[in-house]
């Protein structure tokens, strides 16, 4: 963040969750994406063992504080 005083870390690139229904790996990347300026973004995550997309559920709401 910088000098202005935000108490906030940087997002992490890599948060650990639930098993993957498909290659059971926990640990996950955070992918933002955005299709065009008038369009929300979107946040999703990729398993990093077996690249599977998903949502970000619940969890990975509360361990990233949205």
């Amino acid at each position: 963040m910088g000098k202005s005083g935000d108490t906030a870390g940087p997002i992490p690139k890599e948060i650990h969750g639930k098993a993957c229904p498909f290659c059971g790996g926990d640990t996950y990347q955070l992918i933002l994406r955005g299709a065009s300026v008038s369009d929300a973004s979107s946040l999703f995550v990729r398993c990093c063992r077996c690249s599977h997309p998903g949502n970000v559920d619940a969890e990975f709401k509360s361990t990233l504080w949205i």
